[in-house]
C-alpha cells in the first residue's frame, strides 16, 4: 500500500501503481508538470506544487539496519539523489550513502563514536606536540638573581613589563612600523633573544592556544606565546612583574642619584642601545614616507647613510631630509625618467647624502621636527629616555654623538663625584652608601637646572655640577 494516498484526496481516484507511474515520468522529466497534472487528472495542483504532493512511495529495498522495506521520499528532478527512509528505526540513506543529518539511534550513535575518536587523537597529538616544544623551549633549571642583572637587561625587562600581564610578559610583537615595544619593531627580536639567551625570561608553553600547539609554527610561536621571568630576589622568593618593575624603577633612580655605580661595560651597552634607537626612530620616518610614496623598501645603504648622519644631526633633524629625498625618488619614477620603482627607491641614500650636504654648504640649519602622530614614541625609548636618562633630557632632539656623549660626561662625573666630594661607606647591611663630603649626609638628590645636573645635599645645601645644560 502507498503511505498518505488515502488521506491526500489528490491521488484517491489513482492506483498505486498509476501514483508510482505518475512520480518517474516526473523524475524522468518525459513531461512537464502541467503535462503530467493534465494526464492524471490533478487539477487542483499547481506545476511548483507537484513534487511536494507526492506520498512516500514503497521500493522493495531493505533497510541495510532492521532488514524492513524503506519508502523513497520524493524530490524534485533538478539532479538531486533518490532518498529513502525507514519507517521502522527512521533511517534515512540516499543512493550513495547515508545521508549525513539522518538522526535515528544507529547513525547518532556512529557520530558520537566518531567525535570521541577525533577527540581522542586530536588530544594525543596536543601532548605529543606540546611534549616536543618543552624540549625546544625547556623551563630553566635555575633562577636568576635580580642582582646578577645588567643594566640592559633591566631597561629590556621594563619595556616589556607594562606591555604584559600581572603575572605574564607579552608575546612576541611582530616586527611592523606601528610597534608599541621598540621604534618601528627593529629591536623587538633582538629584546626577546637577548633575554631568552640569558635565561631571563622563558616561554610559558602551557598558555598556548590549542590550535597553535596542534600546528605549532615558528611565526605563529612567535606571536602567540607569553614569557615569564625567571628571576628571584631571596632564594625563597620569586618575584612578580609588579616588584621587579619596581625595583628597577628604583636603581634607575639610585643610578641616577649616583648611589650605584654603573660598570664601564654597562654604559658602553647603554651607548650602543640609544644608537640602535636613535636609528630605528629615523628608519620609522623612512618607512612611513616610502609608504605614503607607494615606493618599495629602500637599500642597506640607506640605513648605513642614516646611521652616519646621527652623528652629527638628531632624528628631528634629519626627518625633513628623509622626506625630501622620498619625495624626490617618488617624482623621478613619476617622471618616467627611472627604469622603475626600484631604481627610483635606489636614489634615496644618494639624494638623502646630497640634501644633507648642500645644507651644510650652505650653513643652514634644519628646523627640528615634533614627533608626530605615525611616529609614536615606543616604550624602550620611553624606559631609556624618561624612566632612566631622565635628568639629561636626551633622545629624538640631540644627535647620536651628542646622546653618547653626555651620557659618557654624566656617569664619569658620577664616578668623580664618588672619589672627590662624597665618601663611601658600608651600613649595617654591607651595602654602600654615599654621603656628603662636607656635613656626611646620605640625603642625595640630583637636580636639573639651568646649569645643567646638579648633586644636591638636602641637609647642607652644598652642590656639584654633575653635566652641563646641553645647548639648543
Amino acid at each position: 500500500m502507498l503511505k498518505d494516498t488515502v488521506t491526500n484526496p489528490i491521488f484517491s481516484h489513482l492506483t498505486e501503481d498509476q501514483v508510482l507511474e505518475c512520480y518517474e515520468m516526473y523524475r524522468n522529466n518525459e513531461l512537464k508538470n502541467s503535462e503530467i497534472i493534465e494526464l492524471y487528472d490533478l487539477y487542483d495542483l499547481t506545476p511548483n506544487a507537484l513534487v511536494s504532493q507526492f506520498p512516500l512511495l514503497r521500493t522493495g529495498i531493505a533497510c541495510q539496519l532492521c532488514s524492513n522495506d524503506v519508502l523513497e521520499r520524493p524530490t524534485s528532478k533538478s539532479g538531486r539523489f533518490r532518498e529513502y527512509v525507514c519507517p521502522k528505526c527512521n533511517h534515512k540513506v540516499s543512493e550513495i550513502r547515508a545521508d549525513p543529518m539522518c538522526r535515528c539511534d544507529h547513525c547518532e550513535s556512529e557520530r558520537q563514536e566518531k567525535r570521541r575518536k577525533e577527540r581522542e587523537a586530536l588530544e594525543l597529538r596536543y601532548q605529543e606536540n606540546l611534549d616536543k616544544l618543552k624540549e625546544m623551549y625547556p623551563v630553566p633549571s635555575v633562577k636568576l638573581s635580580y642582582g646578577d642583572l645588567s643594566l640592559v637587561d633591566k631597561i629590556y625587562l621594563a619595556s616589556l613589563i607594562p606591555l604584559g600581564s600581572r603575572d605574564l610578559l607579552p608575546s612576541q610583537i611582530v616586527a611592523s612600523s606601528n610597534s608599541i615595544l621598540s621604534p618601528a619593531g627593529v629591536l623587538d627580536k633582538a629584546i626577546y633573544s637577548h633575554l631568552l639567551d640569558k635565561g631571563v625570561i622563558f616561554p610559558v608553553l602551557e598558555n598556548l592556544p590549542t590550535e597553535v600547539v596542534l600546528n605549532p609554527s615558528e611565526r605563529m610561536l612567535t606571536s602567540r606565546q607569553v614569557y615569564q621571568a625567571n628571576i628571584y630576589l631571596n632564594v625563597t622568593d620569586t618575584l612578580t612583574n609588579e616588584v621587579i618593575y619596581r625595583h628597577i624603577l628604583s636603581d634607575f633612580e639610585q643610578i641616577m642619584n649616583g648611589n650605584i655605580e654603573v660598570q664601564k661595560k654597562d654604559i658602553e651597552q647603554l651607548c650602543n642601545l640609544v644608537e640602535h634607537i636613535e636609528v630605528a626612530e629615523a628608519v620609522v620616518f623612512l618607512s612611513y614616507f616610502c609608504q605614503e610614496a607607494d615606493l618599495a623598501e629602500p637599500p642597506q645603504k640607506t640605513y648605513d647613510v642614516i646611521r652616519k648622519m646621527l652623528t652629527q644631526m638628531c632624528v628631528a633633524q634629519l626627518a625633513p631630509h628623509i622626506k625630501k629625498s622620498v619625495k624626490d625618488a617618488a617624482y623621478f619614477y613619476m617622471t618616467g625618467k627611472s627604469q622603475g620603482k626600484p631604481h627610483a627607491t635606489n636614489t634615496i641614500p644618494s639624494k638623502l647624502e646630497s640634501s644633507v650636504a648642500y645644507y651644510q654648504k650652505q650653513g643652514w640649519t634644519a628646523n627640528k621636527w615634533d614627533r608626530p602622530y605615525n611616529t609614536e614614541k615606543s616604550n624602550l625609548s620611553n624606559v631609556v629616555y624618561d624612566k632612566l636618562l631622565v635628568h639629561l633630557n636626551l633622545g629624538f632632539y640631540q644627535s647620536v654623538g651628542d646622546i653618547v656623549q653626555t651620557i659618557e660626561h654624566f656617569f664619569e662625573q658620577i664616578r668623580q663625584l664618588n672619589k672627590q666630594n662624597v665618601s663611601v661607606i658600608s651600613d649595617k647591611t654591607g651595602a654602600n652608601v654615599k654621603r656628603c663630603a662636607k656635613c656626611d649626609s646620605s640625603n642625595l638628590e640630583l637636580l636639573e637646572s639651568r646649569k645643567g645636573i646638579l648633586a644636591l645635599c638636602l641637609d647642607c645645601n652644598d652642590s656639584l655640577l654633575l653635566q652641563p645644560a646641553i645647548e639648543s
